[in-house]
């Protein structure tokens, strides 16, 4: 959902013992070698990062402000109507 709007660089996520990286723009599973930004967290901090822009639930190694980029560019969340 995020490559095509990724700013260019070389991210790492790990959620639990799941590790993928987006690289230039391209999704990918597992490590990638010198990425510019790590970040790990379980499935809940990961969620609240993108959703709630909310990083004091994931840990962030690298280019923090380049990781805030790419939560800039994540579409925001849409509200479902509650069903009656």
């Amino acid at each position: 959902m995020l490559a095509p709007i990724a700013p260019p660089g070389r991210f790492e996520f790990r959620v639990g013992d799941e590790v993928a990286s987006l690289v230039e723009g391209k999704a990918q599973p597992g490590s990638v070698e010198r990425p510019d930004v790590i970040v790990e967290g379980d499935p809940d901090g990961i969620y609240h990062m993108f959703v709630h822009r909310r990083l004091d639930l994931v840990t962030v190694q690298g280019d923090r402000r380049l990781l805030e980029e790419l939560i800039d560019a994540a579409p925001p969340p849409v509200e479902l109507p509650v069903p009656a």
